[in-house]
């Protein structure tokens, strides 16, 4: 019994079994302990009970049923509790499949990709064969089980909470990291693809489990940074304070956690349109990280705001041991996506007219992006810093990972100076083949092809397909070990990306497609701005895609070549310039086909 635990005790009675475990110590949002019931039931044989153990023999078949409950609240045992819901209700194997296939079965199958033939041998390849086929080399029938394989993993994972550091799943009483929630990367690459797979039923979890800890997280704020509005640390669990504190790994100085965390909520609200959702539960989160920027920013002798502390996660100058510094892009970046979606929302909501001109000042006074004598976007803003490529973290391309940073997007020399630093960082990924920690190296992947880079998607999307898989399609976080989900969430969310890059009002088809893809379909995308890509299909010929639209609207949609193309169904569809303009009707399927 470790040095923690007060108590642990087995139990075993006819077709059931217990487990009761209480804890040292309790502090706020840490459990007492935990308590779980088991029922066994056989088909054919018998079992007997011995001591803590219950022996089967001659059984075709042995079901078991368990409900495990932390107790939040109390010492009280709930094991009673759990062993009534067990002696009641239909447990037949059979029952419990098909319950299980309606409902994860009607979300999984949203989304179809095909991209390889339909009888390639690779599809019928099982656990270590696959793996082993898999790290010779990716081709389209290998990555499209992935792709569903990885969907599965993070829907399994998804339920009250969003998807932690190992899922719902472990091996071991000493999970890497207590595996738990990391905000500082992992669980935004863990839900990354939700969205445009078209289950975004799936971030209820995401948005829940802040919304829990919300009361912890405006602690942090007022506690660590004396702020008003919410901190959210770089780790939490069952508890959101910060308490991270260490040495080397200063994550606890992290800013960037709250703003980041209301980016993914907003997009939320892109994808649905839901205005009672933005209203009700995603604006206030998005507030909340803006008042934290309004206390906690303060200016420098240039006029313009400083960060301090500053931290780019995990990762330090070249020049300095510390992590700690002033004015690290990533947080910037997150501030000025704050500032400005809170202006965006808030103009729909009716938000008072002196808080919108506050956040309007306050981006006046941002500093600015540097790009180093290299030609790279500086990881940090201060000149005295140098760069530290040879790390997993992508952060300063935060502005690249979701929609394309209208700074970006209107400044050729900082997209050019993101993609210098892609190279890189890629330059020491390809002497490891991938390296370490791969939800960095999907993040990489999400940039390149928002960029449209499609060779460099290619080649991260190889790299994920070869390293990253255990025997049972779960995924790793190192290249051929350590058990971990994000890669799970990144893998289809790199691929979609590669076919559709998505804006309210906008549509790239197309722009990263990896070479190697000829040909291929995807069915089932969702888009930002209320819209689903029902089918997009491509080989030597051309294209053809469908859209569906919640509402009527207006559609730009670039393409990567229009010799000619046909429609057909409702709407009006011309061409501009070397892309099309549609006009959706609510409900009404618009097909089109793009000759090349």
């Amino acid at each position: 019994m470790g040095s923690g635990i007060k108590s642990a005790k087995a139990g075993a009675a006819a077709g059931s079994l217990t487990y009761s475990t209480r804890f040292v110590h309790h502090y706020e949002g840490i459990p007492y302990g935990f308590d779980a019931a088991a029922r066994i039931l056989l088909k054919g044989g018998s079992m007997q009970t011995s001591g803590e153990r219950i022996i089967v023999e001659g059984a075709e078949e042995i079901l078991v049923v368990m409900k495990l409950a932390a107790l939040m609240d109390t010492e009280a045992s709930l094991l009673p509790l759990l062993q009534d819901a067990l002696a009641v209700g239909n447990w037949a194997y059979d029952d419990l499949l098909a319950a299980q296939r309606a409902t994860h079965g009607e979300l999984f199958s949203r989304v179809r990709l095909q991209l390889g033939e339909e009888d390639a041998p690779e599809a019928g390849l099982q656990s270590e064969a696959f793996v082993q086929r898999a790290r010779k080399g990716s081709n389209g029938a290998i990555i499209e089980k992935q792709f569903d394989a990885a969907r599965y993993n993070i829907l399994s994972s998804t339920g009250i909470n969003p998807p932690s550091l190992q899922g719902v799943w472990s091996g071991t009483w000493t999970p890497p990291w207590s595996s738990g929630i990391t905000h500082d990367g992992n669980v935004e690459v863990a839900v990354s693809h939700l969205l445009s797979a078209n289950t975004p039923e799936l971030m209820e979890a995401y948005l829940a489990y802040h919304e829990r800890m919300l009361p912890w997280y405006r602690e942090n704020a007022r506690r660590l940074f004396g702020t008003r509005g919410i901190h959210v640390p770089a780790h939490s669990s069952t508890h959101g304070y910060n308490i991270h504190f260490d040495e080397t790994w200063t994550l606890s100085l992290w800013t960037g956690g709250a703003g980041w965390t209301a980016g993914i909520l907003y997009d939320y609200y892109l994808y649905t349109g839901n205005m009672d959702l933005l209203r009700e539960r995603i604006y206030p989160i998005m507030k909340e990280s803006a008042w934290f920027y309004e206390d906690f920013l303060y200016e420098g002798s240039d006029g313009k705001y400083v960060f301090n502390p500053s931290y780019s996660p995990e990762n330090n100058p070249g020049n300095s041991a510390s992590q700690v510094a002033l004015n690290a892009t990533m947080d910037v970046m997150i501030a000025r996506e704050v500032l400005r979606n809170c202006i965006e929302a808030g103009r729909l909501l009716g938000e008072e007219k002196q808080q919108l001109k506050k956040w309007a000042a306050m981006l006046e006074k941002m500093p600015a992006y540097r790009i180093n004598d290299a030609g790279e976007l500086a990881e940090w803003l201060p000149e005295k810093y140098t760069e530290n490529h040879s790390h997993r973290h992508v952060s300063h391309l935060y502005s690249l990972y979701e929609r394309i940073d209208p700074d970006f997007a209107a400044n050729p020399a900082l997209m050019d100076a993101a993609r210098k630093t892609v190279e890189a960082r890629l330059h020491h990924r390809r002497l490891q083949n991938g390296g370490e920690m791969v939800f960095g190296l999907a993040q990489l992947g999400m940039v390149t092809a928002n960029m449209g880079e499609a060779e460099l998607t290619g080649e991260i999307i190889d790299w994920m397909a070869r390293y990253y898989w255990a025997p049972s399609l779960a995924t790793y976080h190192n290249s051929g070990n350590l058990f971990n989900m994000d890669m799970s969430g990144g893998f289809p969310a790199v691929i979609l990306r590669a076919l559709a890059y998505s804006e309210p009002g906008k549509l790239r088809l197309l722009p990263a497609l990896p070479p190697e893809w000829a040909h291929g379909n995807v069915e089932g995308m969702a888009l930002r701005g209320q819209v689903q890509l029902s089918r997009l299909s491509w080989d030597e010929k051309g294209l053809r895609f469908t859209l569906v639209s919640d509402i009527d609207q207006r559609l730009e949609v670039a393409l990567p070549y229009l010799t000619d193309f046909r429609s057909e169904g409702q709407g009006r569809v011309v061409r501009k310039g070397e892309g099309l303009e549609l006009r959706l009707k609510a409900g009404q399927p618009l097909r089109i086909r793009v000759l090349r």
